[in-house]
């Protein structure tokens, strides 16, 4: 019986958040890794396009691992949100950070 309720707490709790305005997600998404904001599209088919809308952009070469073969990766992840990105909201701050060896 523990169970299903606690299975229960969690489904409610998902729903909670994605009945948030999008405005407030777009804000809490601001404070992470583009990288990570993106990944937030499996969470339900609801999260399927927020990422496309987010006015911050902040790039992390960091969370993608070391070597040459990554770094490629990375520039390519980076073209692939500017791609797939709805530009109806304007970039308000992009950031890239990578570190050289």
């Amino acid at each position: 019986m523990e169970e299903t309720r606690n299975a229960s707490t969690c489904s409610a709790g998902e729903e909670r958040i994605s009945r948030l305005p999008d405005n407030l997600i777009h804000h809490i998404l601001s404070f992470i890794d583009t990288k990570y904001a993106v990944q937030t599209s499996v969470l339900s088919k609801g999260w399927i396009h927020v990422w496309k809308s987010l006015s911050f952009l902040n790039f992390d070469r960091s969370s993608f691992s070391d070597g040459n073969i990554e770094t490629e990766r990375f520039i390519e992840f980076v073209y692939m949100v500017f791609m797939f990105r709805d530009d109806t909201n304007n970039i308000q701050k992009f950031s890239v950070h990578v570190m050289i060896r």
